[in-house]
């Protein structure tokens, strides 16, 4: 895989009349002549959500519009996304468009547990409503700590999700910290799933965290794409911070690793030279783009690259 990198496309500072802080974990959806991102950002008043802005699918670059008030947002209290919430993939299902999101709960022995919820959108993803106030896939024996993180194929008459599981905290330095793995699930219509406790990408160790997968078939095999990093000084320290894996499958199920052919690491100087993640690879006519976060986490905003054939 080779990917030729075209640049920044949206940073907070382009529209500081919208208060974002950040533009993070960039989910797109295809819409005949443009490519609608959806994204979570906190706003300056301390609230946040999930956002959407539409760009020009022929030129990327080019913002057509900004929606300013979140079509997603945190959960009753008590719920278990009343702390907020940030999607992680979208998925067409005949008329319906499923969202996945993440909901947080902040707790008090460690900072926070996620389990994954799903909204469902009738308008191209104009306004979501929940399908309930309680996960779809629920922290459990399987993943007892955190359900982060997801991409969702159907293939073969079946829902496939390759999601991150929270695997240990640890304190480092009087802060903790939370080792992630990617695991496996499968369901037959999309809502009711069924989590296997199989990792898919072995961590190179315990101290590893690797998440937000994005899947692509092209040909008769799947690529994904997932964001990993240390677990400890992984803030400011950028040999420790976040980069692409790469893994390729005939299943979705049995993976193999292989990030030195994936093709795309940080740059040498600008808003991705320290970081690189939370990527989302999509297919638009005969192109294929991947759009992706840089430096301090969606703070510097979102690029994009394009597949070299």
């Amino acid at each position: 895989m080779k990917w030729n990198k075209k640049g920044l496309i949206f940073k907070p500072s382009n529209a500081p009349e919208f208060g974002f802080t950040h533009i993070q974990c960039p989910s797109a959806l295809v819409l005949q002549e443009r490519i609608r991102i959806f994204f979570g950002s906190r706003l300056k008043d301390g609230s946040g959500g999930i956002f959407y802005m539409d760009l020009d699918a022929k030129n990327p670059p080019k913002v057509l519009y900004i929606h300013d008030k979140p079509i997603l947002t945190k959960g009753l209290p008590g719920s278990f996304d009343q702390d907020g919430v940030l999607q992680v993939c979208l998925n067409k299902n005949g008329q319906d468009l499923y969202m996945y999101y993440g909901g947080f709960s902040k707790m008090i022995a460690s900072p926070h547990t996620c389990m994954m919820g799903l909204a469902n959108s009738r308008d191209n993803g104009e306004s979501f409503i929940k399908l309930s106030e309680g996960p779809i896939l629920p922290i459990s024996k399987v993943d007892p700590f955190l359900i982060g993180s997801a991409d969702v194929i159907f293939h073969e008459n079946k829902w496939h999700m390759i999601y991150t599981s929270g695997t240990k905290w640890f304190n480092i330095d009087n802060q903790f910290e939370l080792s992630y793995a990617l695991k496996y699930a499968s369901s037959t219509d999309g809502i009711i799933w069924n989590p296997s406790g199989f990792i898919v990408i072995p961590q190179e160790t315990e101290f590893y965290a690797d998440c937000k997968p994005s899947i692509i078939k092209i040909g008769d095999t799947f690529h994904m794409y997932f964001s990993t990093r240390k677990v400890f000084d992984y803030h400011d320290n950028g040999a420790n911070s976040y980069r692409l894996g790469y893994a390729t499958s005939k299943d979705l199920i049995n993976w193999r690793r292989n990030d030195s052919i994936g093709g795309i690491d940080i740059s040498s100087e600008g808003w991705d030279s320290a970081m690189i993640c939370y990527s989302n690879v999509i297919e638009y006519n005969d192109k294929v783009y991947l759009f992706y976060n840089g430096n301090s986490f969606g703070k510097s905003g979102f690029g994009y690259a394009e597949l070299e054939f």
